[in-house]
This record gives structure tokens, C-alpha cells and sequence, in this order.
């Protein structure tokens, strides 16, 4: 079986983190180095380096001439990339930019305020790359507005809302949505020292935020805690379903949106089912594999897989073929339990039984063998909530369940 190899994302984003910060002279001499040592990673760098060197270039000229491919090396290409300041102020539809937060691979991320302030509040502007040519323009128009529709239709408490997308005059697609002042969910949970209970209903908020855009017919696909913010307020939304994939009316097979091809943000590896890594059509269980990761995350503070040391290799072999422990498994001491206000053995007893059953069954490598979407997942839990049993364990007796059900709330009136 030929598998889709897994980039090493976190070595490779430190790396390009390093290189943005030197100047062009040190930035030469530490690409000499990596080569001289052959990297294996090396190109992977040069590629999004030249990439990033180019794009800048190229706008640089809009309203005049296209120019031909800049023939000048990395390094001088580096020196010529202008500053943020320049769209700083610039129009896209009815948002002016005030400020860069972020590059995701080829968007850049901006802060931004409707131009007419009819609404007070800021909102985020995602620019994309510029279309090659005005035919390839008209035809992304046209998909482009029929996607729109689609994903402007995702109206929920918990989905951060797409605004409004479109093109500016020179060609280049942006999007805007909701802005969202939070942390991501797993930080917000450990700062506060939320139990399990509270980390569940949270959870759930996720899970129902998924399930309102599987009904729509609409997957995320890369749902990790960057992309799940909660607010001071505790309000949480989940972020970046503008750049989603639409599934087939049969909800089987998936249509990449133009909005999500056009971004080329890279989903993480670690929140990735295996079959978005073998790079097969995707369903709903694609989704439910990323919350089983989520959830696992939540509950025991680590994720599945259990490598000793960063490899895209042994990344891709865990999440392909072995299968994860239970969480209660796993090395609960006491600084993880601290965090979820509780001691290690009670979290243990907590974890053991169905929610360890609930969170593997989300994690089944194959994806037919997965709770069957999102609000399966969330009856599964409203089950343990209930003090029912998970329906893919034994069921059991009538004095046992009861039992269950008073020695969890008695572990629940302890905790205060």
C-alpha cells in the first residue's frame, strides 16, 4: 500500500521561523550549512522560501504588466520583499486592514474593520493567492459564489460565522469572518483547572457545532485546539469552517471548496484521520476522528499517539497502525490530574470504562468502524452523562448501573 507521506510540520515550521528571522547574509550562510550537512527537509524549506519570496514580488507590480519569474537568488529576493505597512489601509469589499496577525503558508491573515462601521466590532480577513489569469478568474467566480452560499448558511452559537468573501479589482480572493478574542480550548481548560464534567460539556458545545455543519453537508477537516478558541466569557467558537470541504448530497465522497483549496493551509498530522493521510475521499468520520483526538487530549492530557521524539515516519506509522491506549492508561500523575481538580486515582476510575470506550471508538483506524457522526458521538455522551451504559460495552445489570450512577456523583460533591 502506498502511503501519502506525512511532512514533519513542527521541525519543519521552526525552521522557517529561524530563517524569517535572519538577515539575507546569515540566511545564506545557514542554508549552506543545512546543505553541506544534506537536510533532508532542506528543499521542503527552499520551496516555501522561494514561495514566499515570489508572492510578494508579483503583487508588487499589480495594475501594471505581469512580470516574468524573478531570476535574482533567495537571498536578494529576500531583501526586495516589501513591507506589511503597504496594505495596511487597503480595501478588500467593504473591510479595511489595520493589522497583519498571522501567515498561514500562502493567506495572510489580517485584522480588519468594515469601512462604513456599521459594525463596531473587528473581523478577520483572509487573503489568498492571486488568480494566474482573468479566464481562471471567471470560472473560481463562479464556484466561488456557489460555495459561498453554502458556507454562509453555517449559522450556530459555536461556529465562528463567515462574513462575507468575494475578489478585489487585481484578482485576489479574501474572506472574512467573525473575529474571536480566546484561547484554545485545551489551554483554557488547564488554566482554570476544569474537571471532566465541565471539560465534557465543552466538548459537546464542539460537537454540536460539527454537527450542525455535517447536516449542511459541510466537513471541517481540520479541527485541532487552534481552530477551537474559547472566550473570557467562557463562549466558545470554532473557527476556519470558511475553509472547509463540502461532501456530496450522498455524504460519502468530498469536494474540496475553492476557499480551502486556494488557502493551501496544511492540516496538522496529529489531529489528521488516517484516511486524510492516504489521501482517500472523505466523510463525516473524518471529523469524528479529529474530536476523538480532541477529546483524548481533554480528558488525559496527551494525544494518541505516544512517540518519544518528532518523526513524520513514526507519526504516520502510529496513526495508520497502532492502536491508541485508553486514557486511563496512560501516565496519569499528579500535575495531570491537578489540572482536571482532581487526584490520580479518581481520574483514573473517572476515565475507565466508557469514556475510554467512547474515545477509541472515535479513534478506529477504519473509518466504517467509527460512531457513525457527530451526533452519535454527543448521545454517547449525554449516555455517560446519564449514568447509562456506552452501547458498545456490555450492558449493565439494573444494580450495578444504579450503583455507577451514585458513586459518580459522589465523586462529583467530593470535588468541591
Amino acid at each position: 500500500m502506498i502511503r501519502t507521506p506525512v511532512a514533519d510540520w513542527q521541525q519543519l515550521s521552526a525552521m522557517y521561523e529561524l530563517a524569517d528571522a535572519l538577515d539575507a547574509e546569515a540566511l545564506d550562510d545557514w542554508l549552506r550549512r543545512l546543505a553541506a550537512q544534506a537536510h533532508p527537509l532542506l528543499p521542503q524549506l527552499r520551496q516555501m522560501l522561494d514561495d514566499r519570496a515570489r508572492a510578494p514580488l508579483r503583487e508588487f507590480f499589480e495594475g501594471l504588466q505581469p512580470p516574468s519569474p524573478p531570476t535574482a537568488p533567495l537571498a536578494s529576493a529576500l531583501r526586495a520583499r516589501p513591507s506589511t505597512a503597504r496594505r495596511e489601509g487597503a480595501r478588500f469589499g467593504p473591510y479595511r486592514l489595520q493589522r497583519r496577525l498571522a501567515d498561514e503558508d500562502t493567506t495572510e491573515v489580517w485584522l480588519a474593520q468594515r469601512a462604513d462601521m456599521s459594525a463596531r466590532r473587528p473581523e478577520i480577513v483572509k487573503l489568498m493567492p492571486r488568480c494566474a489569469s482573468p479566464l481562471e478568474r471567471e470560472a473560481l467566480l463562479r464556484r466561488f459564489e456557489r460555495q459561498r452560499e453554502v458556507l454562509s448558511a453555517l449559522r450556530h452559537p459555536h461556529i465562528a460565522g463567515l462574513r462575507e468573501a468575494g475578489f478585489s479589482p487585481c484578482g485576489r480572493p479574501w474572506v472574512a469572518h467573525e473575529y474571536v478574542e480566546g484561547q484554545p480550548l485545551t489551554v483554557w481548560c488547564d488554566e482554570r483547572r476544569l474537571g471532566i464534567e465541565a471539560r465534557l460539556e465543552l466538548f459537546l458545545a464542539v460537537v454540536l457545532a460539527v454537527r450542525h455543519a455535517h447536516a449542511h453537508l459541510v466537513l471541517h477537516r481540520d479541527l485541532k485546539p487552534e481552530n477551537i478558541l474559547v472566550t473570557p466569557d467562557g463562549e466558545l467558537r470554532v473557527l476556519d469552517f470558511g475553509l472547509v470541504q463540502l461532501m456530496e448530497p450522498d455524504g460519502v465522497a468530498s469536494v474540496e471548496t475553492e476557499l480551502a483549496r486556494l488557502s493551501g493551509t496544511p492540516v496538522l498530522p496529529w489531529y489528521a484521520a488516517p484516511e486524510q493521510l492516504l489521501g482517500q475521499p472523505l466523510t463525516t468520520a473524518c471529523d469524528v476522528y479529529a474530536l476523538g483526538v480532541l477529546l483524548y487530549e481533554l480528558l488525559c492530557g496527551q494525544r494518541p499517539d505516544e512517540l518519544r521524539f518528532e518523526s513524520a515516519a513514526l507519526l504516520e506509522q502510529s496513526i495508520l497502525d497502532t492502536p491508541p491506549r485508553p486514557p486511563s492508561a496512560r501516565d496519569l500523575g499528579a500535575d495531570v490530574a491537578q489540572l482536571r481538580g482532581t487526584t490520580p486515582r479518581r481520574l483514573r476510575r473517572t476515565l475507565a470504562g466508557d469514556l475510554d470506550a467512547i474515545v477509541l471508538r472515535a479513534l478506529a483506524k477504519q473509518p466504517e468502524q467509527r460512531c457513525p457522526g457527530a451526533e452519535t458521538l454527543r448521545a454517547d455522551i449525554d449516555r455517560w452523562f446519564a449514568g447509562a451504559p456506552f452501547e458498545a460495552r456490555v450492558p449493565l445489570g439494573r444494580w450495578r448501573r444504579a450503583g455507577r450512577f451514585i458513586r459518580r456523583h459522589v465523586e462529583r460533591l467530593s470535588t468541591f
